[in-house]
């Protein structure tokens, strides 16, 4: 009789677990993957022989786990990863209302043996699941931890764990000290699975970053690739063309006068070009679009290159974002008609990133104040300014870099020049 209680029990768990995997996938129950089900019959009768005996408790619920993820695994046709997840939410939800009905078991004063107790739990946590199927819409909040990053998954994982671990102490009768290893153990296991989880999102950030950038600013390089490639197009047939004025320009004085007429067609390339020859392209496409921005707000903008390869440990789309908080900050600062200066070095395995502007002396007092979390200068919408050299003063103390201020004179102005060493 015992054993055909504990069969039950595991067959209703079993049904729970199928019908909350539909739910949570959003599939009906009644597909074809209910013949899949049929093969785990003989194996429920396998675990509850080996379940009974109460010496494998400790194994048995370790075995549980185990089984449910390869269900999963086998009647979702799911990988291992996402039967791991889709185990974990479910199990949260049982060991929740578990916790809950023994709460209100405590509060109401009933007393019930472990029998009856593991039955009316099986049964209303399979009356749960099925109401939960037909009207909750589980499949959003798996749909929401499947594309969400890898910290959402490691929390859910860790909130399973954890209430794992306390179930499998509950129903244990070890030692304190076995107590004591067997959460030491988990706690390691939850510790090496964080670390990886944030070492592995990371990189993910960092490369989903990179990939954007190289969205953002690749095609302007390429167009400025193309339109080098028609300028140099455009130049051949000029000189060519001009080669051929002395042989329809027989005197001196009609050659002279065709030479300085036909030069003045041939069209030069503009010198930010030069910017091309940088071997960050990224850093490239988006200085250009900076000066050509810069351009058409009637703004100045001069790049001066002492040294075309660029060494720096700071990644491409952070070297980025350093250059546009300067260029940025400088032609809001700049009216028009007025010049925007940029300077790029690299020595020592580091980027010398300066940017002048017309500006006031710096002041030690205003020194002090450019990079103070909600300093701006600027007289409308506040709200929105003084975070840009705030956080460029973070990135470069993140990467061990220098932010130097300074005043300069350029044609006859006072400049503010910020460089930036990272």
């Amino acid at each position: 009789m015992k054993f055909v209680f504990y069969y039950i029990e595991n067959l209703l768990e079993f049904v729970y677990a199928y019908v909350m995997g539909c739910a949570f996938m959003s599939v009906s129950c009644k597909s074809h993957r209910v013949y899949r089900c049929i093969a785990a019959i003989p194996l429920i009768f396998l675990f509850t022989l080996f379940a009974q005996n109460e010496n494998y408790k400790f194994y048995t619920t370790i075995v549980c786990v185990l089984y449910t993820v390869i269900l999963y695994v086998y009647v979702f046709h799911i990988c291992m990863a996402d039967a791991i997840l889709l185990s974990a939410l479910m199990f949260i939800l049982l060991l929740v209302f578990e916790g809950v009905l023994t709460i209100i078991l405590s509060i109401t004063g009933i007393s019930i043996g472990y029998i009856a107790f593991s039955l009316i739990k099986n049964l209303l946590v399979l009356v749960l699941a099925l109401v939960l199927y037909k009207y909750a819409s589980l499949n959003l909040l798996y749909g929401y931890i499947m594309t969400s990053n890898l910290y959402v998954k490691s929390l859910e994982v860790d909130v399973c764990i954890a209430l794992f671990v306390f179930m499998l102490l509950s129903v244990t009768n070890f030692g304190r000290q076995a107590d004591y290893t067997i959460l030491f153990i988990f706690v390691s296991y939850m510790i090496s699975i964080n670390v990886e989880t944030i070492y592995y999102q990371k990189r993910t950030d960092r490369q989903a970053k990179e990939i954007e950038s190289y969205e953002k600013y690749l095609p302007i390089v390429e167009e400025m690739i193309s339109y080098i490639r028609l300028q140099q197009h455009d130049f051949n047939n000029h000189l060519h063309a001009m080669q051929m004025l002395p042989l329809t320009h027989t005197d001196y004085d009609s050659l002279s006068k065709a030479v300085m007429s036909y030069s003045g067609d041939a069209k030069l390339i503009p010198a930010h070009l030069e910017v091309l020859k940088l071997n960050m392209k990224l850093v490239a496409g988006f200085l250009i679009s900076k000066s050509e921005e810069c351009m058409l707000h009637k703004k100045n903008f001069k790049i001066y290159i002492k040294n075309y390869s660029l060494q720096t440990i700071v990644p491409e789309y952070t070297l980025i974002e350093i250059m546009g908080i300067l260029i940025d900050n400088a032609a809001e600062a700049c009216s028009e008609e007025q010049g925007i200066y940029v300077q790029i070095d690299s020595r020592e395995n580091k980027v010398h990133f300066c940017v002048s502007n017309p500006g006031p002396e710096l002041t030690p007092q205003l020194r002090s104040l450019f990079f103070a979390k909600g300093y701006t200068t600027k007289q409308h919408d506040k709200g929105n300014h003084g975070l840009g050299l705030y956080k460029l003063k973070k990135i470069a103390d993140s990467y061990n870099g220098m932010i130097i201020l300074d005043n300069r004179i350029e044609d006859g102005q006072q400049l503010v020049c910020f460089e930036v060493r990272v």
